[in-house]
């Protein structure tokens, strides 16, 4: 089947849709153990109310032409593409409509490791930033809320292959997480792809 004739469910609006198993098994298997060997993962750090922790979980950030990113005062260091990350941006660009030229990998170690609530509206994304994300390994669930004063949330699993859409304006009207889950013990990769602007 031709993947961009793949329908999408949507979640919230037009703003938030999913892809079920995007990929299928064998290419979500292949994807996840080559990029579990890259040797560019590193743990940083966050500050959170004037301190500085260690984030619960390690990150591999990649460019095209050696752009820069930074969120919560922290730059990640900056990896060329490999030919497996551009092979896969390519197909996610011609289902999304969208264009990338960054991509940050999440690396879940185990159900510890987390990514609390948060909007990614860094001004190097642009005032409408669509982020088109991947999940490969463990199974762990998503959580979305509405920034109105007590939203109700949205919960929903991200499974190996699945491919999740945040569209223009997703990031000015809700805020996202991927919580702990003590249940889980085998690690998931989740790569954001987005497109960093000139400021």
């Amino acid at each position: 089947m031709d993947r961009c004739q793949l329908i999408p469910r949507l979640l919230v609006g037009k703003s938030l849709m999913i892809w079920d198993s995007y990929l299928n098994q064998q290419e979500a298997d292949y994807l996840f153990h080559t990029i579990m060997n890259y040797k560019s993962f590193e743990r940083g750090t966050i500050k959170l109310f004037g301190k500085t922790h260690r984030k619960p979980r390690l990150e591999s950030f990649h460019s095209i032409g050696n752009l820069s990113y930074s969120y919560s005062k922290n730059t990640l260091t900056t990896n060329p593409f490999t030919p497996e990350l551009l092979e896969i941006k390519s197909r996610i660009e011609e289902v999304t409509g969208a264009e990338y030229n960054s991509v940050l990998i999440n690396l879940y170690r185990h159900g510890k490791d987390s990514n609390g609530w948060h909007s990614d509206n860094e001004k190097e994304l642009g005032m409408y930033p669509v982020i088109a994300s991947l999940s490969l390994g463990a199974e762990r669930r998503f959580r979305v809320s509405a920034r109105e004063k007590e939203a109700k949330k949205l919960v929903f699993p991200m499974k190996h292959g699945d491919l999740l859409l945040m569209g223009a304006g997703f990031q000015e009207n809700y805020s996202h997480s991927v919580p702990k889950d003590m249940k889980v013990h085998e690690p998931r990769i989740n790569l954001t792809f987005r497109k960093i602007l000139p400021v």
